[in-house]
């Protein structure tokens, strides 16, 4: 047997010459997936990945998109990871909004006080979760406060949030997210 398989070698050609090319239905690996986010907040590897694990990290990482997003006033990441997400564009046009009128936020981060384990089936993630959005003030352009707009402390004890699975791009993407 040993010598059929020489045999079949023997005429000159190398290896790579004779055998079929190596294909690889694997996922690309992290170096090879396009970047998502913006440049000082990438969106991290284990974010992309369809699991309970990749989704919970998606959802960590669009709640510290919406912060980043309040303070830089750049939308244009959260848009990119939403699909259909009629909270997060009214979120993001809000900012757009402030952004024109050359205003600014301080204040309004989020944190997930807790969440539920994603409940993951046929490309989605649905989470129940705690948030607080801390206290804020909008500034006008000349760095004015401006007090009708304070808003305290605020705990959503009965939020949730939506995700669907973007097979093309290989990431989890932001369908519904809801503050209450």
């Amino acid at each position: 047997m040993a010598i059929a398989v020489l045999a079949g070698c023997s005429s000159g050609e190398t290896a790579n010459e004779t055998l079929p090319p190596v294909t690889s239905s694997a996922a690309p690996t992290s170096e090879a997936l396009q970047p998502l986010g913006p440049p000082d907040l990438r969106l991290p590897a284990g974010a992309r990945e369809q699991t309970a694990a990749g989704a919970k990290a998606f959802l960590d990482y669009y709640v510290e998109l919406m912060n980043y997003s309040t303070t830089s006033l750049a939308t244009e990441s959260l848009r990119d990871l939403s699909r259909d997400c009629q909270t997060c564009s009214r979120f993001a046009d809000g900012l757009d909004e402030v952004s024109d009128s050359q205003r600014r936020i301080e204040g309004a981060e989020f944190s997930i006080n807790g969440s539920s384990d994603p409940l993951v089936r046929n490309g989605t993630a649905e989470f129940s979760m705690s948030l607080t959005q801390r206290k804020s003030r909008l500034l006008s352009a000349a760095g004015e406060p401006l007090p009708e707009f304070d808003q305290a402390d605020t705990t959503f004890a009965g939020s949730g949030a939506l995700l669907s699975w973007d097979a093309e791009r290989n990431t989890w993407l932001m369908s519904n997210i809801t503050f209450q």
